[in-house]
């Protein structure tokens, strides 16, 4: 008599993710980003020079540049902790 075994795998097996997941987290990413642009939109109507850009002297000025320049070193230090959490440390 002869007995066959299994051959066994030193790998993880494969789990596959079911597509239901992927429409769940971008439907809760939905009504929020719709709440923004309509935000966006009313002030973008509504109020004078919200999105208005000029061009004095060679250098940019407006609303939008204004929140870019502010909002550049927290997005620096957010990326920076993102990266040394990912890394561990």
């Amino acid at each position: 008599m002869t007995t066959t075994t299994t051959p066994t795998l030193d790998r993880p097996p494969i789990i596959a993710v079911p597509r239901q997941a992927w429409h769940h987290g971008s439907a809760r990413l939905l009504w929020p980003l719709l709440a923004l642009g309509l935000i966006l939109l009313y002030n973008a109507l509504f109020t004078s020079g919200f999105l208005r850009i000029e061009l004095r002297d060679g250098k940019l000025f407006g609303s939008p540049i204004d929140i870019l320049n502010r909002g550049s070193p927290v997005m620096l230090l957010g990326l920076g902790m993102t990266l040394v959490i990912a890394t561990g440390g």
